[in-house]
């Protein structure tokens, strides 16, 4: 899990059994995306899949990572932004808020 705004602050493992208050949420402010795709180039890590929980609005790395990237936008009935042409390579997916019908 990672937790970053325009600074990565948590990068870490974490068990099939953590919870929300594991994941140590921290920071506030500007957004950029791009700490998290260096920290996973600095640690040669290979993952199968990123799945990125934001609203779009921010800093994207300049290339395609070489695996999967889902974005994963809260959206709204009635919604109709269009998130795909703010990033540049992935796949976007918008969720409803639980309760939203």
């Amino acid at each position: 899990v990672a937790v970053c705004d325009a600074y990565l602050h948590v990068f870490k493992d974490i068990s099939a059994q953590a919870t929300y208050k594991d994941f140590g949420f921290t920071g506030g402010g500007g957004t950029s995306f791009v700490p998290v795709f260096d920290e996973v180039g600095k640690r040669a890590l290979k993952p199968k899949a990123m799945f990125y929980f934001t609203d779009t609005e921010g800093e994207f790395p300049t290339k395609d990572p070489g695996f999967p990237v889902y974005w994963l936008v809260k959206s709204f009935i009635g919604d109709n932004r269009d998130f795909d042409s703010q990033v540049p390579f992935g796949q976007v997916i918008k969720f409803l808020p639980r309760g939203a019908n």
